[in-house]
């Protein structure tokens, strides 16, 4: 079969979406064609801001990965007259002039379109082109579901009824979906898999020394983009809390920076700078060896199609602080594999990073379950259920054209 995904960003860049597709392309590569059409962006604020990092190689793997520029934007000109109308200016992005002609001005030939993920506006020419050139298409929204002015306007949601299958990771989003009118017989729930994981040390104290952590502090990691709708300013000053309990407390920051958290980090004092490393974007396996040596994974994000950084840290047994919102609450049990926090709560937050702390038995429990979880989420069966499930779509679509 050939296969064409199309994605608003891909390998090398880090993201649960990205890095989840790849995984899924990875896998159709073995027995399948697959060519990927992606854009040039490194950072999603690219996609607004015109000097962000962009990717300049393609970095194909086993199969070709076609990258496109694209107008941020203030580079798209409008009438004088709306100006002052936000619409325009504000969707998600990108426009890829020349994703949309050899999308839809050129002949393209596939038996799939698969589609990752809302609410970025790769969708509409992937849409267009899947229904002109009669090609059966697959869309995985991933759903943020505290966006539902992103997600479900009256475009998306004619592009998810007129799709030929779509494809949740978790029963809330599925039922979110039937709420917004969505045929619940074109959904399928396609459990996540995790990436392939790296071989690493598997030895905390060498990691410690190779970034200078005492032996005798704990780590709190966080691992992901440093927003604030991943809950990065709330975790910083919630240690607050934590160091004035437990001053050899260490939090162990990875992923992209954001402006907000820089701004947050600049008015901290130097003491509580001290106690914070930052080390960025990093490799598959530092950030694995990361979770190997940190004793509690604490990221509290309003803002998740899934939680797949959750996955990761139980992989190697650790706790979990999260924050009570679809979906993750649909994947974290409460005081059985993690903790649930409010969004914005520091205090809460605070408190449960010391309730952890304090009890390193809790913390073992939380890990060992955790563990037995993430180890059903990482199986080959939900990679072959992938691959069932769109060989089907697309043998159905073609009865259907017979």
């Amino acid at each position: 079969m050939k296969i064409l995904c199309i994605i608003q960003r891909y390998f090398p860049v880090i993201g649960g979406s990205e890095l989840l597709t790849k995984t899924y392309m990875d896998y159709l590569s073995k027995r399948h064609e697959v060519t990927v059409y992606t854009t040039d962006a490194f950072d999603i604020k690219t996609f607004w801001d015109k000097n962000a990092k962009k990717i300049k190689s393609d970095n194909s793997i086993n199969y070709e990965i076609k990258r496109f520029d694209f107008l941020v934007p203030s580079q798209i000109a409008h009438d004088d007259n709306l100006q002052n109308f936000p619409i325009p200016s504000n969707y998600p992005g990108p426009f890829s002039p020349k994703m949309w002609t050899e999308l839809v001005l050129k002949k393209i030939d596939y038996d799939l379109i698969y589609v990752s993920s809302f609410p970025y506006d790769h969708i509409l020419p992937a849409y267009v082109a899947a229904r002109k050139w009669n090609i059966p298409i697959i869309i995985t929204p991933l759903t943020h579901q505290e966006f539902p002015e992103l997600y479900f306007t009256a475009i998306r949601l004619t592009i998810l009824n007129n799709s030929d299958g779509i494809f949740v990771i978790s029963n809330s989003e599925k039922n979110i979906l039937k709420k917004y009118g969505i045929d619940e017989n074109k959904i399928s729930i396609i459990s996540p898999v995790l990436p392939k994981q790296v071989d690493f040390h598997k030895d905390p104290q060498k990691f410690r020394n190779e970034f200078s952590i005492p032996s005798n502090s704990k780590i709190i990691l966080f691992a992901g983009s440093k927003s604030f709708a991943k809950g990065i300013t709330h975790l910083m000053e919630s240690m607050n809390i934590v160091w004035k309990n437990h001053g050899n407390v260490i939090l162990l920051l990875i992923g992209p920076d954001s402006d907000e958290f820089i701004d947050y980090f600049s008015t901290m004092q130097k003491s509580h700078k001290d106690k914070i490393i930052n080390l960025g974007i990093v490799s598959d396996k530092i950030k694995t060896n990361a979770y190997f040596a940190c004793d509690i994974f604490v990221m509290p994000s309003k803002s998740e199609s899934f939680g797949l950084a959750y996955l990761e840290a139980w992989l190697q047994g650790k706790p979990v602080i999260a924050c009570d919102v679809s979906p993750v609450s649909d994947i974290i049990e409460n005081k059985k594999d993690g903790l649930l926090v409010d969004f914005g709560n520091i205090v809460q937050l605070g408190n449960a990073i010391l309730h952890l702390i304090d009890n390193p038995k809790i913390c073992k429990q939380y890990g060992d379950s955790g563990k037995k979880k993430a180890l059903e989420y990482n199986s080959i069966k939900n990679l072959d259920y992938f691959e069932e499930k769109t060989i089907s779509i697309i043998n159905e679509f073609k009865s259907k054209k017979s």
